[in-house]
């Protein structure tokens, strides 16, 4: 067993070399991976599906492994690891599962499916919503003979979103799966009803506030959706809700919401063509807005067809984070299932570089800097066995905080400049340029260099 946590400098990733060799200017990109678990066992169990606080210092996960010692029947289980430490076991069920954790804005409350019997209330095994809360586990939900899934718990952690086919107080009789709402004292609200017996609306995620949440569904919830094709929708915790993609061909769809903190931007995964830049139909990401624009952020290069998916927006809204076996960046001819991360509006940079192994990103601090993601590569040389650990990468691009293109762009020098006025908020490993130790003018003066070919070589700070 290694010792926690084990951080390194990714040595000279092939991605970074790629930048370095082939920009006039260089431009250095900054990759810092921790591995925060380690099973040693192999294949034998795996640790999955990370979500993260929002300033990354936390990440929530589930394993089947005995990574604290607590787990020796390999029940699927709730775990939360702390940026240096070990990581804890929360739940503890015997043959049943605890999964699809999700943690709140300072790591303190996480919530999570089962269908344990964790406090008591739930002998008949059904799948429960629970709280874990400063070590001790609520039960939310109390149904029989039904499914409440896929919770996604606000900044606060005082309300929790998820998808549900149970039946309370009549109002989903006809057994599909709406969308609910539920509150850390256990007040239960449907926020979407359709009474086809025919459809489902699933995969909740809510905003900071708790406010508004973003959903998949085949339903025709507002009298737009006539097809019943797959689309993204939102719902506000009173209930009124809002189509926000919308194409005439029901034979593509739109999935895996994921809302910023603002609930004014959602990044989804789409094989549907919105902008004219999806005529082969493979799976994309997208992000919609508040009026319905749609951008597209990935495109399959081909020529083999590949897809990309599992988008996670940075609750900042200025980075979408996802996993693609594409070749997007000109680094992945081995298809291998990657990480990359865009700048909304912006082309994807490759965050991982792995071969014969997968990536699959699980979640991002809300500036989108810290990553959290299941892997059974080895990158540090830690994971000699190809087991699925959980991992958590730092990427900067220094000089490139606005479009994270190498070289950099005009708008990154002047996004450097309003850093340095205090207009906005930037790290010093994108925006001090000269590794100073503060963000000034200068700082933004020598990004505009490189960005009109100036051969100087910016140099910021690891972190």
């Amino acid at each position: 067993m290694m010792n926690y946590p084990t951080r390194f400098m990714w040595p000279m990733a092939p991605f970074a070399l790629f930048m370095l060799l082939s920009a006039p200017s260089q431009v250095l990109a900054t990759f810092t991976v921790e591995q925060l678990t380690d099973d040693g066992t192999g294949a034998s169990c795996g640790s999955y599906l990370a979500d993260e606080s929002s300033t990354g210092d936390y990440v929530a996960f589930e394993s089947d492994c005995n990574l604290d010692a607590k787990n020796s029947d390999g029940s699927f289980e709730v775990y939360r690891v702390y940026r240096g430490q070990a990581p804890k076991q929360l739940s503890d069920g015997a043959a049943c599962t605890s999964s699809s954790a999700t943690v709140n804005g300072d790591g303190s409350r996480i919530a999570f499916e089962s269908d344990c019997n964790l406090t008591g209330g739930n002998a008949d095994g059904n799948v429960e919503i629970f709280l874990w809360k400063n070590g001790v586990i609520t039960q939310l939900t109390s149904s029989s003979a039904c499914d409440n899934l896929a919770p996604s718990i606000n900044s606060a952690g005082n309300v929790i979103a998820f998808d549900s086919n149970c039946i309370y107080s009549q109002l989903n009789d006809d057994g599909n799966a709406e969308i609910f709402q539920v509150t850390d004292a256990g007040t239960l609200t449907q926020l979407t009803r359709d009474d086809s017996g025919a459809c489902d609306s699933i995969n909740a995620s809510i905003n900071a506030a708790g406010t508004v949440v973003a959903f998949e569904s085949d339903c025709d919830l507002k009298g737009t959706n006539e097809d019943f094709g797959v689309e993204i929708f939102t719902v506000t915790s009173a209930g009124v809700v809002t189509q926000a993609t919308m194409v005439q061909d029901d034979s593509c769809s739109s999935m895996s919401a994921s809302i910023d903190d603002a609930g004014s931007l959602i990044a989804f995964q789409s094989d549907c063509d919105f902008t004219g830049a999806n005529a082969d139909r493979s799976q994309e990401v997208f992000t919609v807005d508040a009026l319905g624009v749609v951008t597209q952020l990935s495109s399959d290069p081909g020529p083999s067809p590949c897809s990309s998916s599992r988008p996670r927006l940075s609750g900042s809204g200025l980075l979408v984070t996802f996993s693609s076996y594409c070749d997007l960046a000109g680094v992945n001819a081995d298809a291998s299932l990657e990480i990359f991360q865009a700048a909304v509006g912006q082309a994807p940079a490759q965050l991982t570089s792995g071969t014969s192994c997968d990536s699959l990103v699980g979640d991002t601090s809300t500036n989108g800097r810290d990553v959290a993601f299941d892997s059974d590569c080895n990158p540090l040389a830690t994971n000699a066995d190809a087991g699925t650990e959980i991992f958590r990468l730092n990427s900067c691009m220094c000089g490139a905080p606005a479009t994270r293109k190498t070289p950099p762009k005009a708008s990154d020098a002047l996004f450097v400049l309003r850093a340095a006025v205090g207009q906005v908020s930037c790290l010093l490993c994108e925006c001090d340029t000269d590794s100073s130790g503060t963000i000034v003018a200068s700082d933004a003066l020598r990004v505009l260099r490189v960005a009109v070919g100036i051969p100087i070589t910016l140099t910021c700070p690891a972190s």
